[in-house]
């Protein structure tokens, strides 16, 4: 992402929070919105650890018990509220965003809050011109709604960063976005096309299992890229 299009975003995002506070409506989100897509990775991390303990490789206790989790675009840290509230205990969860703001929250909300579990945010823009690299490897790895503010490059940005993100993730890969099929569409907002996102993932992610999902949803897309 150019400089210019990331100050504008962590600018637009800043003055979001100053008028709304620290609500999923200043990240663009309603609320029913935003916990219908963390319930949609949720299930699609699952399904991945379910379909592990079959094969009898499963850890006792929840199927992602002792799992890393990378959540890139975190926001003010709600991916991990949700997942505390839905009693998901002993993760590593690392959340990052571009927006030092956001991340401070984030830190502020949830420091001394993680009982048994890892938790650790910070800046980062993974397609940034110095890489942007992720500082580990991570089981799962969730990007959600990180590209659907319509920037200069935005769709070419989210592509390389699954690229990236994938590169580090060991299991399960889930991205979120607008769907160009829906038929209400605002100018200010990014979509996807279906087609255009599978045929992104055949070519230049070979090494995955690929599936998209639209109405998961109203409006949305969800690729989900996992580990053969």
């Amino acid at each position: 992402m150019e400089e210019l299009e990331r100050e504008y975003l962590i600018s637009y995002y800043d003055k979001r929070v100053g008028f709304l506070g620290e609500t999923p409506a200043a990240l663009g989100w309603s609320e029913k919105g935003q916990l219908a897509r963390y319930e949609a990775a949720l299930r699609f991390f699952a399904d991945w650890s379910a379909a592990a303990c079959s094969q009898g490789s499963c850890p006792e206790g929840s199927p992602l018990d002792g799992a890393s989790i990378a959540d890139y675009g975190c926001g003010m840290g709600d991916f991990y509220g949700f997942l505390l509230r839905k009693g998901i205990s002993g993760i590593n969860y690392s959340g990052f965003d571009i927006n030092p703001g956001l991340i401070s929250i984030a830190r502020a909300r949830y420091s001394g809050k993680s009982g048994n579990q890892r938790v650790f945010f910070d800046v980062l823009d993974i397609d940034g011109r110095d890489g942007g690299g992720l500082p580990g490897f991570y089981d799962y790895s969730l990007i959600c709604g990180v590209f659907n503010q319509r920037v200069e490059g935005a769709s070419e940005s989210a592509k390389r960063c699954i690229e990236k993100m994938w590169s580090r993730t060991g299991k399960v890969l889930v991205f979120d976005a607008l769907s160009c099929n829906q038929k209400e569409k605002d100018a200010a907002l990014e979509y996807c096309s279906p087609e255009e996102m599978l045929e992104f993932a055949a070519v230049k992610i070979p090494g995955a299992r690929a599936s998209l999902h639209e109405g998961l949803v109203e409006g949305g897309l969800t690729l989900c890229l996992s580990r053969k």
